[in-house]
C-alpha cells in the first residue's frame, strides 16, 4: 500500500527544504498575516471580515480576494466568485461562525492564521507551499497530492518541525518561505502575438 511519506518523499528533506528557503527568504513577509488581520479588522470585527476573506480566497489573487470581501462586507452580500463561495461569506455574514461553515485544510487554516497571526496551530498549505516543500515546480498532477488522506497534515507538519528548528511559529515560516517562493517561481504571463502562445 502506497503510503503518504512514499509521496511525498521522507519528511526530514521537506524540513529542509523549508529551511532552506526561509534563511535566505526576506524577513519583512513575516508580517504577512498581521497585515492581514490589521486588514480584516478596518472592514468588520476581525472574526466576520476573516471569515468572509478566506471563504472568497479559492482561486483568486490576494488582490482580488481583498476586493471581493471588501465589497461583500460593505454591501452585505457576496458577488463576483463561484456561487458555492459567495453562499459561505454570506452565511458568515449573517451570523455563522466562519469554523462551522468553511471547508477544507487550506481555507480553514487561512482563516485561522489571518484571525490571530500568532497562533502556532494552523499552517496554510497550498501548491506554493506544496511545491517549496518538495522543493520543485508542481506538474497538473503533483497538484492533487494534498488531496491524498494525510497528505495535508504531514507537509503542514514539516512546516511546524522546521518552524521549531527556526524558533519561530508556522504562520510566519510559511508566509516568508511563501512569498520568496511565489517571487522567484511565479507564472510569468506574456502572449507572443505572432506565435499565439502563452509563455
Amino acid at each position: 500500500m502506497t503510503t503518504v511519506a512514499d509521496v511525498l518523499g521522507p519528511q526530514e528533506q521537506l524540513v529542509e527544504n523549508v529551511v532552506a528557503t526561509y534563511l535566505v527568504a526576506d524577513p519583512a513577509s513575516d508580517a504577512w498575516y498581521l497585515h492581514a488581520n490589521e486588514l480584516a479588522s478596518t472592514m468588520a470585527p476581525a472574526a466576520e471580515a476573516a471569515g468572509v476573506i478566506a471563504a472568497l480566497s479559492p482561486m483568486v489573487s490576494w488582490s482580488n480576494n481583498e476586493r471581493l470581501a471588501r465589497y461583500a462586507l460593505l454591501h452585505g452580500r457576496a458577488i463576483g466568485h463561484f456561487p458555492a463561495n459567495c453562499a459561505k461569506a454570506n452565511r458568515i455574514m449573517y451570523g455563522e461562525h466562519p469554523l462551522s461553515v468553511l471547508g477544507g485544510h487550506k481555507v480553514r487554516a487561512f482563516y485561522r492564521c489571518i484571525l490571530d497571526p500568532e497562533n502556532p496551530e494552523p499552517v496554510c498549505i497550498d501548491r506554493h507551499a506544496l511545491a517549496l516543500a518538495l522543493g520543485k515546480r508542481l506538474s497538473d498532477r503533483d497538484r492533487n497530492i494534498l488531496s491524498r488522506v494525510g497528505a495535508y497534515e504531514y507537509v503542514a507538519d514539516a512546516y511546524r518541525w522546521a518552524a521549531d528548528e527556526l524558533d519561530d511559529i508556522p504562520s510566519r515560516v510559511q508566509a516568508r518561505t511563501w512569498c520568496h517562493w511565489r517571487s522567484i517561481h511565479a507564472w510569468k504571463r506574456n502572449i507572443n502575438k505572432d506565435q499565439g502562445t502563452l509563455w
